[in-house]
């Protein structure tokens, strides 16, 4: 006992001596940043929602405003230095303010969020949702009664993910929330939005226990989000998803169905699907690709019922941002990459402005530098660059670890966890019968190299019983 007590004091005066010693500063680039979604502003200019990384596996919602030309006016981030944010819908409110959704975590499971802000971009509220595990929102929309409608899905139900729904009021507090939970299909929502009788269509994904197939999976619910029907679309060998959902001027509806083969040497493609009110499918058309992947993952429909798709194309080390016209029966005009071939880009929405010109938002790799750029381009009718703009800028952000500090410290961690473990019944067990070997490994196997040295400097002999009518056995 008296050994023990020694090493725990010299241990402690380690850790006062410890703390003030000068730490090591580590650097590591940052400032990466990500545009998710777009708006066009009241004034001609935009509005743009993302991410940004201000440190080491650290990330900030953002929210950026331009002129027409794509030129930054004010830029507003949230969240906070010991949270992860992530913004993937943004909608204007009536009053003129935005709300923002998306996930965040601190150091914890992630929750799903809802953020309005002022015309200024300024915060008013946040609000959290969530449970015991992680929770994520991809899709918001606000509602004819004045709340908002999120979805996505969580871990907080089941052994795996649920496809999740929650309405709110104007404040952001939660009115009902549905879970859409099957053992044998686990869902996810991607995108959605409010039909004309109240009630919610929802796309995303559905996918086998056994993750041997996942399809497109469309949801129709009414006004208190009940199931009214489902339907799943797919191939087989690929992992579809539904991304984006959108009303047509026929009262049908559209969606983006795409995603990546379970075997990664063959080249993807996605599907444009056209259905009716009751979900079921009128027509499909496939859009092929040479790439490893290519998802499309925002659509929007012109004013003389064409579409317009965008989303990026996978060659590998070098990523490529399409756009693809088609006419009202989803056949293909023509396709084009903004960004050009050299260009590692990704688009995440579009927007069509009031002259019929397209605006991307998304992300583009500079050379030379670490990280991403947010990347705002616009091109003409035809797909036509007319000019880009990125956002962001490289710097370095640092921090400090003192590694006296930490090794002191975990030190004493594992003696006291050390200690402890000594009255476990499977270690006087093994002292009783002197099997010193499997006592020493397995003392290494539960706190490392530390329990072993700590074992060394304070262990008392032991005097192994013998067993009534045997020899004693050493090793």
């Amino acid at each position: 006992m008296l050994k023990r007590a020694v090493v725990y004091i010299v241990t402690i005066i380690l850790i006062f001596l410890t703390a003030g010693c000068t730490p090591l500063v580590f650097e590591e680039k940052a400032g990466a940043e990500t545009g998710r979604c777009i708006i066009t502003d009241k004034d001609g200019g935009y509005i743009i929602a993302g991410r940004r990384s201000v440190g080491p596996g650290l990330d900030l919602g953002l929210l950026i405003k331009t002129d027409q030309r794509g030129h930054v006016q004010w830029t507003q981030t949230y969240g906070k230095e010991d949270a992860n944010m992530e913004v993937y819908s943004l909608h204007p409110t009536d009053e003129g303010g935005l709300v923002l959704a998306g996930h965040l975590s601190w150091n914890q499971p992630s929750d799903a969020f809802l953020l309005k802000t002022d015309s200024g971009g300024n915060q008013e509220w946040l609000k959290t949702f969530g449970g015991s595990d992680s929770d994520y929102v991809y899709a918001m929309q606000p509602t004819r009664d004045g709340g908002y409608i999120l979805g996505g899905y969580t871990y907080s139900v089941a052994d795996r993910y649920a496809a999740w729904l929650i309405k709110t009021d104007a404040q952001g507090k939660e009115e009902w929330s549905k879970i859409f939970e099957d053992g044998d299909t686990y869902t996810r929502v991607k995108s959605l939005m409010q039909t004309e009788d109240g009630g919610f269509l929802l796309a995303g994904s559905a996918e086998s226990s056994d993750y041997t197939q996942r399809d497109a999976w469309i949801v129709k619910t009414d006004q208190q989000g009940n199931e009214l029907w489902s339907r799943v679309f797919g191939e087989e060998g690929q992992k579809d998803h539904g991304y984006a959902i959108r009303a047509t001027d026929d009262g049908g509806f559209v969606f983006l169905m795409g995603g990546t083969p379970f075997r990664y040497s063959a080249s993807s493609d996605f599907h444009l699907v056209k259905i009716a009110e009751d979900g079921h499918m009128l027509w499909s058309r496939v859009f092929e690709s040479d790439a490893r992947e290519m998802k499309a993952y925002s659509l929007q429909q012109t004013d003389d019922g064409d579409f317009l798709l965008t989303g990026t194309k996978d060659q590998g080390s070098m990523h490529s941002a399409f756009i693809i016209k088609t006419d009202a029966l989803g056949k293909e005009q023509w396709r084009t990459l903004p960004g050009g071939q050299e260009q590692d880009t990704r688009s995440y929405d579009l927007e069509i402005t009031d002259d019929g010109a397209i605006v991307l938002i998304g992300s583009i790799r500079v050379q030379d530098q670490e990280g991403s750029r947010a990347w705002l381009i616009k091109t003409d009718q035809e797909g036509n660059k007319q000019w880009a703009q990125l956002f962001g800028e490289e710097y370095v952000a640092s921090y400090t670890l003192n590694p006296l500090l930490s090794l002191s410290l975990l030190l004493l961690v594992s003696m006291l966890l050390l200690h402890s473990i000594g009255f476990f019944v499977f270690f006087r067990d093994m002292k009783k019968r002197a099997e010193k070997r499997n006592r020493w490994f397995a003392k290494f196997l539960f706190l490392g190299p530390f329990a072993s040295l700590w074992y060394v400097v304070s262990r008392n002999p032991v005097q192994a019983e013998r067993p009534k009518g045997s020899s004693l056995h050493r090793y």
